[in-house]
Parts: C-alpha cells; sequence; structure tokens
C-alpha cells in the first residue's frame, strides 16, 4: 500500500518540511531553504529574494513556512508548482495556519526530515500539527509519519494526536519505511507521571512503536487510545499505569502487541493491557506485570475478544473480567499468573474454548461472582502435579457449561519453555487437540474441520507434511459437543 511519507530522524529539524515527492527517506537537511521572502497566504505563493528553487524542488515535495526566526513549526504544505522565481504551495493539502501574508520576513524550507518527539515538543505527533485529512484525502494516499530508530525519542511531556477526518499511521522503522523496526519513545523515570501518548478520534493507528518509562510516582497509563484504530507490534513497559489503556471509544484492536512491567503503581485493577471500550487482542502478551493488584488484561463493560494470546507470570489475575460483558476467549494460554489465569468477578456472557491453564496461583478458571450468566467453556485443557492451579480447575459458581475438559499428563507444559518466554507447542496431547467442527448441513457441503492446537502459538509440522492427522478426544465431565 502507498503512503504520503513524512520522515522523522536523527539530526533532523521539526521546521522542515518532512517529506518527499518520491516518498524515499529525506537527508536531514532541506533539498531548499530560503529566508526573509515574500509569502501570500491567499494564494500560496513563496517569493524568494533571490536564487531559482526549481533546481531543486519537485512539485509534491513538502515545505514547512514559518515567520523568519522560528523554533516552532505552524505550518507543513504541498507544493503544488515550482519555477524559476517562485514555489506555490497548496491552501488545502497542509497542516497547520499559514502565516499571514507579508512581503518580507518570510522563510521556508521544503524537505528535509524531522527531528520529532523531544523534550515538551510532541511535533509532528501533537494535535496542533497532525490534522492531515487533506493531504489523505487530495493526494488519495493515507498518511504514514515514518520514526527511524536511529535515536530514542526522549520526552518530558504528554503527547495528544487528534484529527478529524482520513487516515494517519505512526510507524517506527530501522532503515526504510516499513520495515518493522521498533522506534522507542521514551518519558524518564523522574517526576510524576504521565501518558507518553494519547491517541483520539477515530482511524490513528500506532505500528512498531515502544513506549517505556513514564515518570516515577502516580499511575499515569503509558500509551491511551480513545478513538477506534490499530496498534500492531507496539510494546509498553516500565510505566506506572496501565500498559495500553483504552478508556472509551469505538472498537479497538491490539496485534502482536505486548506489554510488561505495567502498573509499577500496584494499583488495584489495572494491568498490561486495559480495555473499558470494547476491543480485541490478537497475538498479544501480556507477562511479569508484577505486583498483587497487576494483571496481564483487565476488561470494562464492553464486549472484548482475546485470540491467540499469552497472559503469563503478572502478580494478579492473567485476565479480569470485573464487570457484565460479552467476551469470548479463544486459543490462549494462561500460566503463572498469582491468582487465577481467568477470573471473571460480573454477570457474564463468555464463550472459552481452547485455552491453557497452568500453574496458576487461584483457579484456572473463576467464576467468582453467583449472578446469573450464560458461560461455555468448551475444549480447554489444565495443568496437573507441580503444574496443576493452587485452587482447582474450574470454578463454576453457577450457570457454567463444561465440556470437553481434560488435564495434562502430571508435572508437564505443553510448551517448548515457558519460564523464558517460549510458548510453541511441543506436547503431543496439546497438538491438534482444539476444537475446530464447523456444522454443514447443506446439500453437497460436507467435510470441513479444523485442527488447531490448544494455545496460542499453533506447533509446525516438520518432514513436508501440511497438516494434522488426529485430534485429541479427552473428556473430563460432558459428552463430545
Amino acid at each position: 500500500m502507498a503512503f504520503t511519507e513524512f520522515c522523522c530522524r536523527s539530526g533532523g529539524s521539526n521546521m522542515n518540511g518532512g517529506s518527499l515527492s518520491t516518498s524515499a527517506e529525506p537527508a536531514t537537511t532541506p533539498v531548499y531553504s530560503a529566508t526573509n521572502g515574500g509569502w501570500n497566504s491567499g494564494t500560496g505563493v513563496f517569493t524568494p529574494t533571490s536564487g531559482n528553487p526549481s533546481l531543486t524542488v519537485t512539485a509534491g515535495d513538502y515545505a514547512s513556512v514559518f515567520l523568519d526566526g522560528a523554533t516552532t513549526p505552524v505550518c507543513i504544505c504541498r507544493v503544488s508548482s515550482v519555477n524559476s522565481t517562485t514555489i506555490t504551495l497548496s491552501t488545502s493539502i497542509k497542516a497547520g495556519t499559514a502565516p499571514t501574508t507579508s512581503g518580507t520576513g518570510i522563510s521556508i524550507n521544503v524537505g528535509g526530515a524531522w527531528k520529532g518527539p523531544n523534550g515538551t515538543d510532541g511535533f509532528p505527533l501533537n494535535a496542533t500539527i497532525v490534522n492531515m485529512n487533506n493531504l489523505a484525502a487530495t493526494a488519495s494516499l493515507p498518511t504514514r509519519i515514518n520514526l527511524k530508530n536511529d535515536a530514542t525519542y526522549a520526552i518530558t511531556a504528554q503527547m495528544t494526536c487528534s484529527i478529524n477526518t482520513s487516515t494517519i499511521i505512526i510507524q517506527g522503522y530501522t532503515s526504510a519505511f516499513g520495515d518493522l523496526g521498533k522506534a522507542i519513545i521514551d518519558g524518564g523515570t523522574s517526576g510524576a507521571s504521565y501518558v507518553l501518548l494519547t491517541v483520539n478520534n477515530p482511524d490513528i493507528h500506532v505500528y512498531d512503536v515502544i513506549f517505556q518509562n513514564n515518570g516515577a510516582t502516580g499511575s499515569a497509563a503509558g500509551f491511551a487510545r480513545n478513538g477506534r484504530g490499530h496498534s500492531v507490534r507496539c510494546v509498553v513497559h516500565d510505566v506506572r499505569g496501565d500498559g495500553f489503556f483504552a478508556p472509551f471509544g469505538d472498537t479497538h484492536l491490539y496485534a502482536e502487541c505486548e506489554a510488561y512491567a505495567c502498573n509499577q503503581s500496584n494499583t488495584a485493577n489495572n494491568g498490561g493491557f486495559h480495555l473499558d471500550a470494547s476491543g480485541m487482542l490478537f497475538r498479544c502478551i501480556g507477562h511479569d506485570n508484577t505486583g498483587g493488584n497487576n494483571n496481564g488484561f483487565v476488561t470494562g463493560g464492553n464486549p472484548v475478544q482475546a485470540i491467540n494470546s499469552i497472559f503469563e507470570s503478572n502478580g494478579s489475575a492473567g485476565m479480569r473480567v470485573p464487570a457484565a460483558v460479552n467476551i469470548m476467549v479463544t486459543g490462549c494460554d494462561f500460566y503463572n499468573n498469582g491468582s487465577d489465569g481467568l477470573l471473571f468477578a460480573g454477570n457474564v456472557t463468555s464463550y472459552v474454548e481452547n485455552n491453557n491453564f497452568v500453574k496458576n496461583g487461584g483457579w484456572g478458571v473463576n467464576y467468582s461472582s453467583t449472578t446469573a450468566r450464560q458461560a461455555l467453556l468448551q475444549n480447554n485443557r489444565f495443568g496437573a502435579g507441580t503444574q496443576a492451579n493452587t485452587s482447582g480447575d474450574v470454578n463454576p459458581g453457577g450457570n457454567v457449561v463444561q465440556v470437553n475438559s481434560a488435564f495434562y499428563a502430571s508435572n508437564v507444559t505443553p510448551w517448548v519453555d515457558p519460564a523464558n518466554g517460549d510458548f510453541r507447542i511441543n506436547l503431543a496431547a496439546a497438538k491438534d487437540a482444539g476444537r475446530g467442527n464447523f456444522t454443514q448441513t447443506a446439500a453437497s457441503y460436507a467435510g470441513t474441520v479444523g485442527y488447531p492446537d490448544i494455545g496460542a502459538a499453533q506447533h509446525q509440522d516438520t518432514g513436508g507434511a501440511s497438516g494434522p492427522v488426529g485430534q485429541l478426544k479427552i473428556f473430563r465431565g460432558g459428552t463430545p459437543y
């Protein structure tokens, strides 16, 4: 997918234009600079006092235009056209507010990478500048702000990113845009805690960014999202409050994200992931969030799904569901949490299938409230012996249907090395043992069945085999369902 590419990198300046027409990584210096020029804010025409800008400027480059001597960017515009004596900037494809018309005293920087967030300067992730809706709408390309990981983005104040329309992607990289390298945003380890980045409004997506450290006191979250959007391959660690926090808004998707050493304030009902909004965790890991109040994943009162995710070695529950909610948990691993693997503390409607519950300090699954509920636990596996859940496999609480549950052999886990974070499935009793049935009654439709493993990480067949050959049939209570 093509993007309107903007770039932050070490050595750049936030007074630069940030982007080239070629979509290539810009140098740290502009392709063209001029001071004391003339400017018409109505037509977008910049007139330098001398020189030929057309020698280095190309239509489609982006330019920063500002008062001479300014140190804070005010307007980024797309170059519409250029000739030997003028540069014409778009009056609609822009972000920010252009300087007023003046015959002199106006500077321009075309191209050149931005420095990015630093100290109290949140540019370009703050609300004042990141308003790229016209860029995306006119150019028909989503806007991507690329953060090169050649330096840590050390900040001392909260950043808030808000737009009204269009799509914005914030993404780290190492050497080429989109290469999955991770940029680091560091909030420091002193003073009162603050949210490193709050994303407001829909369609702002964050990929490949690590958020770390956010002060020494208080309980602020590391990364907060209020509008619908994606967080992909992001990491939050060593923060005072929740790692990922979605207090409200539309549906949120967290994919391949990691949260550890979060909620260092040990605030009750916080954890690595905390979704009061509706949302989904897919192949996420919440681990080693220590402290008796610390959970891998906490939900609120909106529908939530956890799929192929891992919750391990958290001080309290692997996953805590404190309120009435519709929830699905499938293909997940709950291991070595201080209390329950999966705790339902309120009236819930839940579907729990193909999960591992091993060596948790409380129940594997705990429906702790006697409030009426609708719950189906299907085809889950539990540890035994030294790997047993201390309180037992399931505390049903009432009105809970459990079918096809089973125990692993005593003292074993289904994984390669869970103590060191390797949750690849290597136990025969877990391979191909997940429920994968489809109901097919239509004429000519028959035979579809899946054979997933129990747990988050599916095993890889060897020797060229293309698929599994069997399914575990161990039942504890009930009959095949």
